[in-house]
């Protein structure tokens, strides 16, 4: 689904200030009552904790107070989707399985095609609203965007994609996950783990 890579600036400093605040806050914390607004995942794990802290001290000028956490993705535009870009949030961990992030392109909805080195885009967000998708096929994404992707931030998409696999079993079914299906100008071929909602469903009846 989505290729992303957070990554959490920490220098020796900030790691052995998160060391010091974390034991503290591990030792002085009160108890938990339960709250049903909280999002659903499991609490925060003291590593966790500890980069968020790091980050904290060392990223003086964050975007937003509390979003430490820099992820990048892609997404196609469904009604052209060889229209492409990448895609920058920045993020705050609610717990260890749920992120919250922010864009400032837009959300689902684009009104600002900031284009890329290949696609020109515009100066002002004073475009048609346009509906972004997410890849949910192998070969949906052009090979240039990932490749510069890798290349500027210095990552390697199949080994991270190898290291996730023991994620597939996790995975639930999603609506529209076929929707682009067919409109790409390359081969695709399924995700394990990545499946429509019907099918699912369907195959469950047979």
């Amino acid at each position: 689904m989505l290729n992303w890579i957070s990554a959490l600036r920490i220098t020796p400093f900030g790691v052995a200030t998160g060391l010091s605040l974390a034991a503290a806050y591990l030792l002085l914390r009160p108890g938990r009552s339960h709250n049903p607004t909280r999002p659903w995942g499991d609490r925060k794990t003291p590593l966790t904790r500890l980069l968020e802290t790091g980050a904290t001290a060392t990223q003086l000028r964050p975007p937003l107070r509390g979003f430490h956490t820099y992820l990048v993705g892609f997404h196609p535009m469904k009604e052209n989707p060889e229209r492409q870009w990448i895609a920058h949030h920045w993020c705050r961990l609610a717990n260890d399985e749920f992120a919250e992030c922010v864009m400032f392109d837009g959300k689902t909805w684009h009104l600002w095609d900031t284009g890329t080195d290949r696609q020109p885009g515009d100066d002002l967000p004073f475009g048609e609203p346009k509906l972004a998708w997410s890849f949910n096929h192998a070969g949906e994404l052009q090979p240039w965007l990932q490749a510069l992707r890798d290349r500027e931030l210095g990552i390697n998409t199949e080994a991270r994609r190898a290291s996730r696999e023991d994620l597939v079993d996790h995975a639930h079914p999603q609506s529209g996950a076929d929707a682009l299906q067919g409109r790409f100008e390359r081969p695709t071929r399924d995700i394990p783990g990545v499946q429509e909602r019907r099918a699912r469903i369907e195959s469950k009846g047979h």
